[in-house]
């Protein structure tokens, strides 16, 4: 008796956060329907984990700082769980389950993070009630749990945690409303520091990132970025929207009077910059207390905001020389950091191919990585695309690129209806709800041709040579062939109701 054994999958299913990783220069990890997929893009081959539970619904994936754990999440009815894996960075063989890390009364998983010496495992899981919870991966045990209140009354909650990069005894929750740090010392976790914004700001905390053991960045729904100090005052603020001209913003003086300033801000290589007439600078605000800083936050998007169109934050992904800044208007913002590490300068932005045809579009990017020599920045979006960005080739001359650099080639971002295989040659034909037909080539793994038609198909056929394809429509039959370039209509015949071509 033969098995079938699965060979290669086209496509991928990138529409969850934090579905992304690069493992080494040629190889990322990324999630198909069903599998967990190593692919390789030097031999376009692929190496798969499989689904352990046919109810298995996938949460998130991360690879350890060290290249040496992966860690996977599901969810299956009501229970949760992250299975952690050992991997090499020259896959040789398949990955080894080492450990299966179940999540009580809990069916949701919410964010996932290992420390930067690859020691901790932290998970922050639960819906109405939340928890925090510490593994060892040395000892394979839970070493600290704390239950954290959430108002969750707003949904999304956008919560996100995250070890200090330097010392992995702190831990930062952030929120829709508020940022919340943990101390973890001998199996305790304890809370040390927590903010409320909600008094303050109507709008909503959407990510967060370390940009050293002291200063983290938080990122704002409508479009503000946030540097906060060892102390949690914020000293740089950072609106990615575009301009700011002729703000009013409010101020409290030492004697407790509020008084209005105008100011006046341009964008420049840096991205928010108060003029010199101003009197109240939005760069620097190491006078204010933290009150005030986050009431003078307040000022700024609610006073300011609501009157104009501005886009959302989806993710950020630090790293050495500057940060990464997603939004919901399909693009990825580039800030390099000055000399002292700290602020912020804009630098460009990369724009997905369907923003720059419509502007209308809602594909946005919600995952980040990047490749261990900061040389390419892998993205995945909402519609189940991959694409790469080639930063040692970037022309700092420019300010603004699309990216038309795919690193898997678009599979379908809808269900796919039909799907037959070319007799005499080793291609695979499909069609999908998205109204287009692709052609793949199973022998070197790549597509080899996509075509959209305005209207979406029902069913397919291919003529024994490969080239003539039959297609039904709800109210025609076509029959068209295909070059390299093209997609060439040969005959076609009105007919309504079609149940089957062939």
């Amino acid at each position: 008796m033969s098995l079938l054994t699965l060979k290669h999958i086209f496509g991928v299913k990138t529409s969850h956060r934090n579905s992304i990783e690069y493992l080494n220069e040629y190889c990322y990890v990324y999630p198909s329907n069903r599998h967990i997929i190593f692919y390789n893009k030097e031999y376009k081959n692929e190496y798969f984990i499989d689904f352990e539970n046919e109810n298995d619904q996938f949460e998130c994936l991360l690879i350890s700082p060290n290249k040496e754990y992966l860690s996977i999440g599901f969810s299956n009815l009501n229970k949760s769980r992250i299975i952690l894996y050992k991997i090499n960075q020259i896959i040789k063989s398949p990955p080894i389950k080492l450990k299966t890390f179940s999540l009580k009364n809990s069916h949701q998983i919410n964010s996932v993070c290992f420390s930067s010496n690859s020691k901790y495992l932290l998970v922050l899981s639960g819906t109405s009630e939340h928890v925090l919870t510490c593994w060892s991966i040395p000892q394979s045990r839970s070493i600290g749990t704390i239950n954290i209140h959430i108002n969750s009354s707003t949904n999304p909650l956008h919560l996100q945690i995250s070890f200090n990069p330097i010392n992995s005894s702190n831990i930062l929750i952030s929120g829709n409303d508020f940022v919340e740090e943990f101390h973890l010392n001998n199996g305790t976790i304890s809370r040390i520091f927590r903010e409320e914004f909600s008094r303050y700001s109507s709008s909503k905390i959407t990510a967060h990132c370390w940009l050293n053991e002291s200063h983290m960045l938080i990122a704002f729904e409508n479009g503000f970025l946030c540097i906060l100090n060892k102390d949690r005052q914020i000293i740089q603020q950072y609106y990615v929207n575009g301009l700011l001209d002729s703000v009013e913003t409010k101020r409290k003086k030492s004697k407790g009077n509020l008084v209005k300033s105008k100011s006046s801000f341009y964008l420049s290589s840096s991205l928010s910059i108060p003029s010199k007439r101003s009197s109240l600078s939005l760069i620097n605000l190491h006078d204010h207390s933290r009150r005030n800083s986050f009431r003078y936050l307040n000022v700024l998007t609610d006073d300011y905001l609501h009157k104009n169109h501005s886009s959302r934050i989806i993710s950020l992904l630090s790293f050495p020389r500057g940060v990464f800044v997603s939004t919901s208007k399909g693009e990825v913002l580039v800030y390099e950091r000055n000399e002292n590490h700290i602020e912020l300068n804009y630098l460009r932005r990369f724009l997905l191919p369907s923003s720059s045809v419509n502007d209308s579009t809602n594909e946005f990017i919600h995952s980040l990585s990047l490749n261990p020599n900061e040389e390419m920045l892998l993205v995945a979006t909402n519609r189940n695309h991959l694409y790469e960005i080639d930063l040692s080739k970037m022309d700092y001359r420019r300010k603004e690129e699309i990216i038309n650099s795919n690193s898997l080639h678009d599979a379908h971002s809808g269900s796919i209806i039909d799907g037959v295989l070319s007799l005499s040659k080793s291609l695979l034909f499909t069609i999908g709800s998205d109204r287009s037909i692709q052609i793949w080539n199973y022998q070197t793994n790549i597509e080899e041709f996509k075509y959209e038609f305005p209207i979406e198909p029902i069913m397919m056929s291919v003529h024994p040579n490969g080239i003539f394809i039959c297609l039904g429509f709800f109210d025609q039959i076509q029959i068209s062939f295909y070059t390299n370039e093209n997609f060439i209509l040969f005959k076609q015949f009105q007919l309504f109701n079609v149940q089957c071509v062939n």
